[in-house]
């Protein structure tokens, strides 16, 4: 078997004492958590390496591209050995992580500064609200914009002039050890490793990639790193050379070279983010200074979250069409369609039908009782940036000819109802307790600041100045304003016909739709345009609470997603993506699909998936029911049709 097979280091090298190159199989592993070090390595596998921690804490920094502010565990420490040769003015390097836990086990850093005594500039500014650092090293073209976190005791946390006396102190603690590069009092050696690799350090390839200390002028620093071993480089320019070759052709303008090694390093290590994966070096090439800064900033979601599955968003209407080459490939790889797709919208039910009747959609005659059921569909204004570009102002002004839409739908006897926002001033403004409870009902959305993958997108942003939501009488219409897309317009129904929801629906849509002056962003091959491409093509998400205790008796909606899965269909927890199942097995049964895939057809669909998860769930039996005659271990949800393809692929096809 030659060297590096199977993700394996090759053999260590007798006659050097550094370990041997990584193969490109290996570096995926490495580039998230360095293995331990060769038996020949400096010291012994066991090395560790120290070196001196300055400082260390919390802080929010704010992004290159997207202008919001995150979160982050910064480390301030002295230069390791190993790391900046060609820069023998660094002393120091400041580290920024995700998470503390990304740094006490040794994983890469978000990003690395490295700093100089002699060329590092510190000063204390404000950017919009917040007071912050502002640092500069060697002359680069970009800031560090660096707002330190406060330590405030519990008693005094709604104290005003507590936390601004604790911002001081760590503006002034910070500033202090970024000029002097003095040890503070009580901090010490630590432990600064990555499991007995070489210390985690700026690649050769990136210094390559810049050329002499002369030539980086003006160059910012912030990088992504990885660990390898010395050595490795040659190994990983002759396996990664068609990667690399690709990135160099954008790398013409150092202001982009930073981000273009990142996403060059992602796609390597997380190769299932749909957006990273789609990004061509060579089509970013091509295209204009303001083309490529739009790019950025549509997959900088995706570059800030690498485990996100889709890893970007539109930023304007136009973007689906602007940048197609690359929207193509996004949308062909999440929907399952070709690059040539093209989408068609279409509400009526007569014509999924037969005879031209539309199809009868009563839950009742598979034997449930009546659900809560919602269907919703996402939309933007023709003529406003889509909610990651938008202003402050942008924000406020689409809130503000909303609610003259809305008002068209409060003065119609079968809607009526209010507006509720959530901008500090607004006439409709309402107060917290009134926010929360109309969260617990599941009629708000929730804090959208907390959502980090909108944060990077920028959607986040100005929270909660132009948010709000219209709710009718009947609280059966629900109209979110400046979420995800402008619009999320929301029908709910408990009972069984299935089209009640979809049909009043429709007709909210038709009557906002009607008012003059407010267009839909349609794109004229993708139907309807929304910020998330998951929901472009009729932006519609149907969706049923079933109960599902069988399927879920392990607590999991895994084995009921194994079966709806294939048939096109999402199973979530109560409370959304990401949640838990509620009780007695309760799960939210939605129609992934979006594009290619007419509203009507996908409303059909779903009522078809439904029939098959309500049989299934009644035939399996209890979790500890039956037992695999090979394993002699219990079998969780077994269905007793041996011909049911789902459980045969679920279970392991066992005969019976």
């Amino acid at each position: 078997m030659p060297p590096g097979a199977d993700g394996e280091q090759a053999p260590a090298d007798p006659t050097t004492d550094i370990p041997a190159p990584i193969s490109k199989s290996a570096l995926k592993k490495t580039a998230v958590l360095a293995p331990p070090a060769p038996a020949n390595h400096p010291g012994g596998a066991a090395t560790r390496f120290d070196c001196t921690v300055l400082k260390k804490g919390w802080g929010f920094k704010e992004g290159s591209f997207v202008k919001s502010w995150r979160k982050r565990w910064f480390i301030l420490r002295e230069k390791m050995q190993r790391e900046f040769k060609s820069m023998p003015d660094i002393s120091h390097v400041l580290l920024y992580f995700q998470t503390m836990e990304q740094a006490a086990n040794g994983l890469i850093p978000t990003g690395a500064i490295p700093l100089s005594s002699k060329n590092t500039n510190v000063e204390v500014t404000t950017r919009g609200n917040r007071k912050c650092l502002a640092i500069t090293t060697n002359g680069v073209k970009r800031v560090l914009y660096l707002q330190p976190c406060g330590k405030v005791k519990k008693e005094s946390m709604q104290d005003p002039e507590a936390k601004e006396a604790s911002m001081e102190e760590a503006l002034g603690e910070w500033t202090q050890v970024l000029t002097t590069f003095e040890v503070p009092s009580g901090f010490g050696r630590l432990r600064m490793d990555t499991l007995g690799q070489p210390p985690v350090r700026v690649s050769q390839l990136i210094e390559d990639e810049y050329g002499s200390e002369d030539e980086r002028e003006g160059v910012s620093y912030e990088f992504a790193s990885e660990s390898l071993a010395d050595g490795g480089e040659e190994n990983l320019q002759q396996n990664t050379e068609p990667l690399r070759a690709n990135l160099v052709i954008g790398l013409e303008n150092d202001q982009f070279k930073d981000v273009l090694q990142k996403v060059f390093l992602l796609k390597q290590t997380h190769p299932k983010n749909i957006g990273i994966g789609a990004f061509d070096s060579a089509y970013f090439s091509t295209l204009s200074t303001d083309d490529k800064l739009s790019l950025l900033q549509i997959i900088n979601s995706g570059i800030e979250n690498p485990s996100s599955t889709m890893g970007c968003y539109a930023m304007q209407p136009s973007d689906y069409d602007r940048f197609r080459p690359f929207f193509a490939k996004v949308l062909a790889a999440y929907h399952g369609v070709g690059e040539d797709a093209k989408h068609v919208n279409n509400w009526d039910l007569s014509s999924v039908g037969t005879d031209g009747a539309p199809p009868v959609l009563d839950l009742s005659l598979l034997g449930l009782p009546p659900l809560s059921m919602r269907v919703r569909v996402g939309r933007n204004l023709h003529g406003y940036p889509l909610p990651g570009a938008m202003s402050k102002a942008d924000r406020v002004a689409l809130e503000a000819r909303m609610c003259e839409a809305l008002a068209v739908l409060q003065g119609m006897e079968e809607y009526g109802g209010r507006y509720h926002s959530l901008t500090p001033g607004h006439a409709a403004a309402i107060d917290d307790a009134t926010y929360a409870a109309l969260v617990d009902e599941h009629i708000m959305f929730k804090n959208m600041a907390d959502d980090p993958y909108l944060v990077a997108a920028g959607i986040a942003a100005d929270w909660p100045h132009g948010r709000g939501c219209y709710v009718s009488e009947d609280r059966s219409v629900v109209v979110w304003v400046g979420e995800e897309d402008h619009l999320r317009v929301i029908s709910m129904h408990t009972g069984t016909v299935l089209s009640a929801a979809f049909d009043r629906l429709r007709a909210a849509l038709d009557v906002l739709g009607g008012i003059d002056g407010l267009a839909f962003a349609m794109s004229p091959d993708y139907g309807v345009v929304t910020s998330c491409p998951t929901n472009v093509g009729s932006g519609m998400r149907a969706s049923v609470l079933l109960p599902l205790p069988r399927l879920t008796a392990d607590g999991t909606d895994t084995a009921a997603r194994a079966i709806a899965t294939p048939l096109g269909l999402s199973v979530r927890g109560v409370g959304g993506a990401r949640s838990r199942v509620g009780a007695d097995g309760m799960c939210d049964v939605s129609l992934s699909a979006r594009l290619c895939v007419t509203e009507a057809h996908a409303l059909v669909r779903l009522y078809d998936g439904l029939k098959l998860l309500k049989r299934h769930d009644t035939s399996a039996a209890p979790q500890t029911a039956s037992v695999d005659p090979a394993s002699g271990s219990p079998l969780a949800n077994r269905c007793p049709d041996v011909h049911c393809i789902y459980c045969k692929k679920r279970l392991g096809a066992v005969q019976l």
